[in-house]
């Protein structure tokens, strides 16, 4: 295999592995957020926040604490199962991806070597 295509792939690899590992959850807690916010107004509250991971973050576990201290009163189709559901299913989808593209990598890369 060509040196220079081994070389890319050997700097943008890390970036590759962290975008499969960093933002399905991430994804999976706007998504959760953002259902347990609609309310059908013309303008949702987080519209302009959603790209801004701290306050997105921030916002997930003030909803989590909200429901630990009112889990009985809580509706499950529009507040429980969005806020554990959704983060759940995408970190585990993270994972999943991550191993394909490690082992994908891994394999390029072991044939790289061996030519």
């Amino acid at each position: 295999m060509n040196p220079f295509i081994l070389f890319v792939l050997a700097i943008f690899s890390p970036l590759l592995l962290a975008a499969t590992l960093l933002v399905p959850p991430y994804a999976g807690i706007v998504a959760a957020c953002y259902i347990i916010y609609d309310k059908g107004a013309k303008i949702h509250p987080l519209d302009g926040k959603l790209d801004q991971v701290f306050y997105m973050m921030d916002v997930y576990v003030q909803l989590f604490t909200r429901w630990m201290n009112h889990m009985t009163e809580a509706s499950f189709f529009t507040y429980t199962a969005p806020l554990l559901l959704l983060p759940l299913l995408s970190t585990i989808l993270s994972i999943w991806l991550t191993g394909k593209l490690s082992t994908k990598l891994m394999d390029i890369f072991q044939l790289g070597v061996r030519n």
